[in-house]
């Protein structure tokens, strides 16, 4: 008898389902855009890091310099690869599987905008390409070692202009030939070029490495051979699995997406469950007396309960395949985007797991539960209403009645619609807002202040005079090789002078026998080095280098330099000294390689518009002004993409919330047709209903557009992004 009683509610809610076909469709689309966004964000997530990890050998180790985020900043000399390829920990085949790798980064033109962005250049030795099994060549052949040829990823064949197998590309001070495109198996390597190291290091004039890759003979060795780095004093070193290395790669660009796609998924749920509530209210409301009836045959108020539920779960399982149907869809395309961490160009597509089909389920069935839960939160019709006999209805009544309604609940779920509307596009606004302030604040750091200007010879003194003009504040340095004395050794390093203030923007970060400081000053006869100078020389906090004409004692270890770049200077090793010790120090004689800087800063963007301007015309031969435009292209790419994909987000969350508002208006204006009745037959007159409705809405739109744009700062200011 139990069952009997049970599926006939049941069976008679599904059929429901189809009798109120708009109202279901309207709930469905809401719940599918949802759960299309979350398994969206999902697949996003899942395919950077599906990229990135899958880029790794379980048995390959990355070895890089200590202290360095990603192969470019790396340097590792030839002494210190040669002695990590000898750990009885890596596998031999007559020799050690070993490749002494250097990265470098260029800027290409992009195929379809013909914009410039950063692409990775590897340059391998000849066990290099045997030591990644995934990769494949699809077209064209390897290139050959001590020649000028390359391989091409074909993400970045498809990405870039002039890729073809047969043409050439500038960079590094000469022609390369690609003879060859490679197939990295959905992996980072298909967004980069290969070429052979050496003759890239002549290229780019670098005496070190970037990378050493070695392969270890059995993978549970990793714990191993990563002590044994850390335990020897002659390697200032790290070493990571191959698969952790380009792991910890996506990190702060996956921890952008979870977080950024999860919060949107949060408003837009709101939305949805919203939807729900309503069409289940509505299938209440409508079914008063067949309920009434089914009580009265004996069902059960649980049996009549679950039918109910088990109607919204399934209108949020429909809801949800679809949804998920949509974003399947999305693997058939590739996405575009700026590696945060090395600010290189990464495609990489949507990638439907297993796991992320079970979790957008799941979360499509929440929403349904959570839309009958709140059943009894929500009125089923309007309070009885005073009958009004005036001709004219008196604002101080309107309002009075509209403040009735509200705290009766009769308009909670129109106005929570409104706002729900009003908080996605002003989180939207804020969070696309937040993203650009954290691009540019590392892209000022990048530069170390608002504008750059470098010169080969003596800084001119109109540039100081123009800065001046316009207020901005300033400080002056240079940059440019030398060699280092200490203990009877002697180290080519990159010398670097600036004045007190130096960064103008960004951070210094020392360590000194104080601990970690952030910009500390320079103290006379000091001077700031790297940890691969120390850790060459023999040397520690306190003792004494040999620079130039001068000795000077080392008073703190470099561990993060914001506009350090990556050129042949800048791989050397740091010494950073106080610029009004650079004449007495007799370091710059003619023929010095030396480029002099002027950093300039300030709060007001319209003062360096106005110092650009004034600076047209005088940049000469050698000299260049630098700004985050063209010092930093990448970073203008990577927030053109976020911003399109905030305006994606924006435009899923309006669709959202005006699925929901169609359901609540459609049930508010059936509410209000017997209240609109009585008034009628009291007297009011069409202007009159159609003054208090339209009143009614105005001052329901303006309360939830203040309570929507108050939600959404709220929200959107728990989340700041990191440059």
């Amino acid at each position: 008898m139990a069952q009997a009683l049970f599926s006939v509610p049941l069976s008679y809610s599904l059929r429901n389902l189809w009798v109120r076909r708009l109202t279901t469709g309207l709930t469905a689309m809401g719940m599918a855009l949802v759960v299309y966004v979350f398994a969206a964000v999902l697949m996003l997530d899942a395919g950077l890091k599906q990229t990135l990890v899958s880029t790794g050998e379980a048995d390959n180790m990355v070895v890089t310099r200590q202290g360095s985020v990603t192969e470019v900043q790396s340097s590792v000399d030839r002494s210190q690869a040669n002695i990590v390829t000898q750990f009885p920990e890596v596998a031999t085949n007559l020799e050690a599987l070993a490749s002494r790798e250097t990265v470098v980064l260029v800027n290409l033109k992009k195929r379809e905008t013909g914009r410039p962005s950063n692409v990775v250049i590897r340059g391998l030795d000849h066990q290099g390409i045997n030591m990644r099994r995934q990769v494949q060549v699809i077209d064209g052949r390897l290139f050959r070692q001590g020649s000028n040829e390359i391989m091409v990823g074909q993400a970045t064949a498809k990405q870039f202009a002039g890729m073809t197998i047969g043409e050439s590309v500038r960079f590094g001070g000469r022609d390369w030939r690609i003879v060859g495109h490679f197939d990295g198996g959905r992996s980072g390597f298909d967004n980069e070029i290969w070429a052979d190291g050496e003759i890239l290091r002549q290229s780019f004039r670098r005496t070190t490495y970037s990378s050493v890759i070695v392969r270890l003979m059995d993978p549970g060795q990793a714990d191993v051979f990563r002590s044994r780095i850390e335990d020897d004093p002659r390697l200032p070193l790290k070493a990571k699995t191959e698969r952790q290395y380009y792991e910890d790669q996506s990190e702060t660009l996956s921890r952008f997406i979870r977080i950024l796609g999860l919060t949107l998924t949060v408003i837009f749920s709101i939305g949805a469950v919203i939807g729900a509530t309503i069409t289940m209210q509505a299938a209440v409301a409508t079914r008063v007396n067949e309920i009434g009836t089914l009580r009265a045959l004996g069902f059960q108020r649980s049996a009549i309960l679950l039918a109910f539920l088990a109607e919204s779960v399934f209108l949020a399982l429909v809801g949800g395949g679809v949804g998920l149907a949509f974003a399947s869809l999305m693997q058939l395309t590739e996405f575009s985007t700026t590696n945060f961490q090395s600010f290189s160009e990464l495609s990489f597509g949507f990638y439907l797991t297993p796991g992320i089909v079970i979790q957008s389920l799941v979360f499509s069935v929440l929403m349904g539960v959570l839309g009958v839960w709140l059943l009894p939160f929500v009125p089923r019709e309007l309070p009885l209403w005073r009958p009004c006999v005036q001709p004219k209805l008196r604002p101080a009544f309107a309002l009075q009645l509209a403040w009735r309604d509200l705290r009766s609940g009769a308009m909670s779920l129109m106005l929570a619609a409104v706002v729900i509307s009003v908080a996605a596009i002003v989180s939207v606004g804020v969070l696309a807002s937040r993203v650009e302030s954290a691009l540019f604040a590392d892209a000022r750091a990048s530069l170390g202040a608002d504008r750059l200007l470098v010169s080969d010879r003596s800084l001119p003194e109109a540039w100081i005079d123009a800065a001046k003009a316009q207020g901005l504040r300033m400080v002056q340095g240079s940059q440019f090789p030398s060699m280092v004395v200490a203990r009877g050794s002697n180290l080519l390093v990159s010398v670097k002078s600036v004045e007190q203030g130096y960064p103008l923007r960004g951070s210094l970060q020392v360590r000194n026998a104080q601990g970690l400081r952030l910009n500390p000053p320079l103290l006379p006869g000091e001077v700031f080095v790297d940890d691969s100078l120390v850790g060459r020389l023999g040397l520690a906090l306190g003792d004494t280098i040999e620079l130039g004409d001068r000795s000077y004692r080392i008073g703190g270890i470099v561990e993060f330099e914001p506009d350090r770049g990556m050129n042949f200077v800048n791989i050397s090793p740091r010494v950073l000294m106080r610029h009004d010790e650079l004449l007495a120090s007799n370091l710059l004689a003619p023929g010095s390689r030396v480029r002099f800087r002027l950093w300039l800063g300030s709060d007001d963007p319209k003062a360096l518009e106005a110092f650009d301007k004034s600076m047209e015309g005088r940049i000469r031969a050698g000299q260049r002004l630098e700004t985050i435009e063209n010092a930093r292209p990448e970073l203008r790419d990577a927030l053109d993409r976020a911003t399109s994909f905030l305006a994606l987000a924006a435009m899923v969350s309006v669709l959202t919330a005006s699925a929901a508002m169609a359901l609540s208006g459609r049930r508010l204006g059936l509410l209000y047709t017997q209240r609109l009745a009585v008034m009628k037959a009291m007297g009011a007159t069409r202007w009159l209903l159609l003054s208090y409705w339209l009143g009614l809405l105005l001052g329901m739109v303006v309360l939830a557009w203040l309570v929507g744009t108050g939600a959404g700062s709220f929200a959107s200011g728990h989340w700041q992004p990191r440059a």
